[in-house]
């Protein structure tokens, strides 16, 4: 009895910490959505935070990443949908797609395994490295765009709890040297990831986790 009552507490322990991420993910994508919408003003070759994107290719690439996050949830690798996937409409294009994330999401398994581009992690994990990934990429783009954009506590454990698991900031220079020593030869690499940026104590979430990712909270455009 003793051996069920304990898998039983596990298994609601997973439940509830599975519920958590996928709120935290869902929550971020529908943050993500005002964002968008005001981003649309600026002019779509203006500078982000990512060097190598614009504010247009920013905004395709968030596309992207909310259809790998959705390709993920239906069992399918991330990268069965391309890097960039341009939408005439932005903002109807993340509504139609997020409406689909938590239903797909909230029906798997915590521990089951879905196949982002890095690696193969169980669902629990994917879901919060992804809301990392949305608020990273909102945040690139709010600022390209001049407008303001936070999240609140527990969303930003999420996304520094992720970080700190995928890309650990002691160590992350040593994970990206071993993974460029495995891509194929003539396969160019670049870090993902800039080393994490120090922040003030009392710093605001949004500029913690986006100086655990490696970008700078201080930048604009």
């Amino acid at each position: 009895m003793t051996g069920l009552v304990d898998l039983l507490v596990v298994m609601t322990t997973d439940s509830a910490a599975y519920a958590a991420s996928i709120s935290a993910l869902t929550d971020v994508i529908d943050n993500a959505t005002a964002i968008i919408s005001g981003s649309l003003a600026t002019p779509p070759e203006a500078p982000t935070p990512c060097a190598e994107f614009d504010v247009e290719t920013l905004r395709s690439h968030l596309q992207a990443v909310i259809l790998r996050i959705n390709a993920m949830g239906q069992g399918r690798p991330a990268v069965s949908v391309p890097e960039l996937v341009p939408a005439s409409d932005p903002v109807a294009a993340w509504r139609e797609a997020a409406a689909q994330t938590a239903g797909l999401w909230a029906a798997r398994d915590p521990q089951s395994l879905v196949r982002a581009p890095w690696r193969e992690l169980p669902t629990i994990e994917a879901a919060e490295i992804y809301a990392a990934e949305v608020v990273c990429h909102t945040w690139d783009l709010a600022a390209a765009s001049g407008q303001s954009y936070d999240v609140d506590e527990q969303i930003a454990e999420v996304c520094e709890r992720a970080y700190q698991r995928e890309i650990p900031a002691e160590s992350r220079r040593e994970i990206f040297d071993a993974a460029a020593t495995q891509m194929p030869a003539g396969v160019p690499w670049s870090d993902p990831f800039g080393p994490a940026v120090p922040v003030a104590e009392g710093a605001r979430n949004i500029d913690r986790v986006v100086a655990l990712s490696g970008r700078d909270p201080a930048w604009r455009a």
